[in-house]
């Protein structure tokens, strides 16, 4: 599976996050996709309804059958979003997942390049970089980090976090190698461990149209894994906003700074 990251390097002393970005971007006239919305409905993507439960829980809610799947359902059937803005402290990019969806990232380059450099006051370095998402069993756990990981549910200021962020953690890795056919090894040879959750906090939800009442848990996590994950890897809520990008573990943790 390729990825196509148009990354904009950011000049000392300027910052711009990726939800500052993705919401400057809204008030451009890009496709509703590349904003993780179904053209059909106008709404968030969603998973295509394809097992008895989820059918019976729609039926008992709605009153009537669930309509036929959209073609972002068809095509997409776990939702994962196929544009994401992603950065750090040093960069901001647009980051596009599959070939259906690199389209709307060319789309998004103009507008991208505005943004940045109107904000930066200044042109900024950018390069359009290809990376191959893969996923492969290792014989020793390997070290991960994940920036700013969202959990709606089940964030706490306790000891339970560790088992309740491993969980979600794998979770995403298994969803997003279904989507992109790749190969997980077995759970048991995974072997996620948490090491530590930082800062578990809550964060107000906000949008297009302003802050909402919403809150969600956040935090940052230290992991290992027998996985050599290549390519940009997600977990949890929020990703594409640019929430919870796994890391590999490199010489410039030790800093305290995610690249």
């Amino acid at each position: 599976m390729q990825q196509h990251l148009l990354r904009f390097a950011l000049p000392a002393g300027k910052k711009l996050w990726p939800n500052d970005l993705r919401e400057a971007l809204a008030k451009h006239d890009l496709p509703p996709l590349f904003f993780s919305r179904d053209p059909q409905t106008g709404h968030a993507i969603t998973r295509a309804m394809r097992n008895e439960k989820r059918v019976r829980g729609y039926i008992e809610q709605h009153g009537h059958e669930p309509p036929p799947p959209t073609e972002e359902q068809r095509a997409n059937p776990l939702a994962i979003p196929g544009i994401r803005i992603v950065g750090s402290s040093t960069w901001v990019g647009i980051l596009a997942t599959g070939e259906r969806y690199k389209p709307l990232l060319e789309a998004a380059t103009l507008p991208a390049i505005q943004i940045v450099t109107q904000r930066c006051g200044r042109g900024v370095g950018v390069e359009l970089e290809q990376h191959t998402l893969s996923i492969k069993g290792l014989d020793d756990p390997k070290r991960y980090f994940v920036r700013n990981l969202v959990m709606k549910r089940g964030l706490t200021k306790t000891a339970e976090n560790t088992t309740q962020v491993a969980s979600r953690i794998l979770s995403a890795l298994e969803r997003q190698a279904v989507a992109y056919s790749l190969d997980l090894p077995p759970t048991a040879q995974v072997d996620i461990h948490v090491e530590s959750v930082v800062r578990p906090r809550g964060m107000r939800l906000v949008t297009s149209t302003g802050a909402t009442e919403q809150f969600v848990g956040l935090a940052d996590v230290e992991f290992y894994a027998c996985l050599d994950l290549k390519g940009y890897w997600f977990a949890g809520n929020l990703t594409s906003r640019g929430y919870g990008r796994i890391i590999a573990d490199h010489p410039a943790m030790s800093t305290g700074r995610y690249a």
